[in-house]
C-alpha cells in the first residue's frame, strides 16, 4: 500500500510491554496497564525498584499456572504469602509449611 506508514514490531520476550506502559505512564502521568508474557512477579507491577507498569494482567499465565498468585508472593517476600489464596487452600499449605523439613 503506497504511503501506508511502515509499523514496527517489538521483539515478544517474557514482560516485553511492561517498559512501554512504564514510560506511557511516566511520560503522561496516566494509569496504565501492560498484558502479555508477564512470566515472572518482578516483570509485573511487583518490581520493589518502582518500574512497573501499574497494572497487569496475567490471565493467560494464571491459566498456566495457576498458583502464580502465590509463587509472586513468596519471591517477592510477602509476609503472610497464604494470604493471597483463599481460606481453604492457605489453612492447609500453612500447616504443611509448619511440618515440612527442610
Amino acid at each position: 500500500m503506497a504511503g501506508a506508514a511502515t509499523l514496527s514490531t517489538a521483539k515478544i520476550r517474557p514482560g516485553y510491554q511492561v517498559p512501554y506502559a512504564a514510560a506511557v505512564r511516566e511520560g503522561a502521568g496516566i494509569p496504565t496497564m501492560a498484558v502479555g508474557a508477564i512470566l515472572e512477579p518482578r516483570q509485573a507491577g511487583g518490581d520493589p525498584a518502582g518500574r512497573g507498569c501499574g497494572s497487569d494482567r496475567l490471565g493467560r499465565q494464571l491459566m498456566a499456572e495457576p498458583h502464580w498468585l502465590y509463587r509472586a508472593a513468596q519471591e517477592l517476600g510477602l509476609d503472610n504469602p497464604h494470604a493471597v489464596l483463599s481460606k481453604y487452600y492457605s489453612f492447609y499449605l500453612e500447616r504443611r509449611a509448619g511440618v515440612l523439613e527442610r
